[in-house]
C-alpha cells in the first residue's frame, strides 16, 4: 500500500477518506449557507408590507382560474404537489449573496423549506404534459383528452361499429363486401362497422378523464401516403384494461394498435397488443406485411410474442411502451411497463426494409382495434385509456422513463 507522509493512499481518496470526507464537508456547508440565506430572506421579506419573496418562480395550482400560468412541483415518491403559496428555487438559482443554490429548495407560504434531491420531483407547467414533444403522429392526454378527436388531428376519426351486425347474417355479409377490395375503404367511407361517432363525449369519462372504450367503438388514423416510420415507431399506452370483445365471440387477442390496407386479411399488417391475455399473456409485435396475401409466418421467432407479462393485465393502472428503434447497426424493438424495461429483442433488418416498402399502402392505423387469426376477425379493446400516444421514431431508455414520469405526475393533478 502507498503510504504518503505516514497516512496510507486509500485514507486519503477512498470513500471514508480526507478528500472524500472534505468534499461532503463543503456539500454540507454549500446547504447550510443556502438555507441560511433564504431563511434570513424570507424573514426580512416578511417584515416588508407585500410579504413578497423573490428569489425562485413562484407557483400555481392546475385550476381553470390559473390558465395557462400554471406551475407545479410533484414529488415522484409521495405524488405531494407544491403549487400556489410555494416558490420553487433550482439548483443553480443565483442567491442573494451573489452564490448559486446549490441544491432544489421550496418554500411554503410560512417560510418553511425542504429540500429536493435531483431525480426526485417533475416540474410540470401547462406546456409539459409530456417529455418527448417531437414526432407525434398522435397525442391523447390529460390535457386534450376532453377535447375529443377534434384536437386530436386531421385524418383521426372516433368510430364504432354496429352491434346488430353480427346478429343479422345479411349485415355481415355486407359489412365484409364493403372492405373486400383495397380501395374500397377511404378517409370518410362509413360502413357497417366503420360508422362515425358524431361525438366523443359518448366515450369520455369526464369524472375520471379518460376515453372509454367500449368493445366497439376505436380511434382510427388516416394518412392518404401512408405512414413514415422509417426512424422506428413507439406506441404508449396508459389506462386501465377491463378485457377485450370479438363480435364473433373469439379469444385471444387484446388489440392496442393495428396497421392494415383496408383488406379484411388474416392478420392486421402491423399489430401491438396481448396475446391470450386470460391465460399465460405474453405481448405480441409484428410486421406481417405479406398479410395481404392471407400469408403470415414467424417472422421474429420468439419476438413474434415479445414478452410474457407477470401477472394478468386487467383492472389495474398499467402504462405500457412500445419502442421500435432503427439504426445502421441494428434494428431493436423494446417493451416497457410501467416506465421500466422488461424485454428487448432484435428485428431482422430485410423485414424492416419490406414492412417500408410498402408503408405507402398501409394508410389506416387503429387504435383500440385490430384483426387477429381470421380474415374479418376484429378484436375491440374494453377499458379506460387516459393516455395514447403515437410517435414517428424509437424512444430511448431516457425518453420513456421522462414521458412516464410526467404523464403519471400530470395526471395526479386532475381535480376531480
Amino acid at each position: 500500500m502507498l503510504i504518503l507522509a505516514g497516512v496510507s493512499l486509500n485514507a486519503i481518496i477512498g470513500d471514508n477518506g480526507i478528500i472524500t470526507k472534505a468534499q461532503e464537508a463543503k456539500k454540507m456547508s454549500d446547504k447550510a449557507n443556502d438555507e441560511e440565506t433564504l431563511k434570513l430572506m424570507v424573514i426580512e421579506n416578511m417584515m416588508n408590507e407585500d410579504g413578497t419573496i423573490n428569489v425562485g418562480r413562484e407557483l400555481f395550482d392546475r385550476v381553470a382560474e390559473n390558465g395557462n400560468k400554471w406551475n407545479i412541483v410533484v414529488e415522484k415518491e409521495t405524488g405531494k404537489v407544491y403549487g400556489t403559496g410555494c416558490r420553487f428555487v433550482p439548483k443553480g438559482t443565483i442567491l442573494p449573496s451573489g452564490d448559486e443554490a446549490t441544491t432544489n429548495w421550496i418554500i411554503d407560504e410560512d417560510g418553511k423549506m425542504k429540500e429536493l434531491s435531483d431525480d426526485t420531483f417533475t416540474e410540470l407547467d401547462y406546456t409539459s404534459t409530456l417529455g418527448v414533444t417531437e414526432g407525434l403522429v398522435f397525442n391523447m392526454d390529460a390535457s386534450n383528452i376532453g377535447e375529443g378527436n377534434s384536437s386530436w388531428g386531421n385524418g383521426i376519426t372516433l368510430r364504432y361499429y354496429d352491434k346488430e351486425i353480427y346478429s343479422d347474417a345479411t349485415k355481415v355479409q355486407a359489412a365484409w363486401q364493403e372492405e373486400v377490395s383495397f380501395g374500397s375503404v377511404s378517409e370518410r367511407d362509413e360502413g357497417y362497422d366503420r360508422l362515425i361517432s358524431e361525438s366523443s363525449e359518448k366515450y369520455f369519462d369526464e369524472e375520471n378523464m379518460s376515453l372509454t372504450f367500449d368493445g366497439s367503438n376505436y380511434v382510427e388514423i388516416y394518412h392518404e401516403d401512408g405512414f413514415d416510420f422509417s426512424k422506428g415507431l413507439t406506441f404508449e399506452f396508459y389506462g386501465n384494461i377491463d378485457k377485450y370483445t370479438c363480435p364473433f365471440g373469439s379469444t385471444g387477442f387484446l388489440p392496442f394498435m393495428g396497421i392494415w390496407h383496408g383488406k379484411h386479411a388474416l392478420q392486421a399488417d402491423t399489430r401491438f397488443g396481448i396475446n391470450d391475455p386470460e391465460g399465460t399473456p405474453g405481448f405480441i409485435y409484428t410486421l406481417n406485411s405479406m398479410a395481404r396475401f392471407d400469408w403470415y409466418g414467424d417472422w421474429f421467432n420468439d419476438w413474434n410474442q415479445l414478452a410474457k407479462l407477470e401477472s394478468k393485465p386487467f383492472n389495474k393502472d398499467i402504462y405500457f411502451t412500445l419502442s421500435l428503434n432503427v439504426s445502421e447497426e441494428m434494428i431493436t424493438q423494446d417493451l416497457y411497463v410501467d416506465g421500466k424495461l422488461l424485454k428487448s429483442g432484435t428485428i431482422n433488418p430485410q423485414y424492416y426494409e419490406y414492412f417500408l416498402e410498402h408503408m405507402p399502402e398501409l394508410k389506416w392505423l387503429s387504435i383500440g382495434r385490430c384483426t387477429m387469426g381470421k380474415a374479418g376477425q376484429w378484436f375491440y379493446l374494453v377499458g379506460d385509456a387516459y393516455t395514447i400516444r403515437l410517435y414517428n421514431f424509437g424512444l430511448s431508455v431516457e425518453d420513456v422513463e421522462k414521458n412516464y414520469d410526467k404523464t403519471l405526475a400530470y395526471r395526479s393533478t386532475i381535480k376531480h
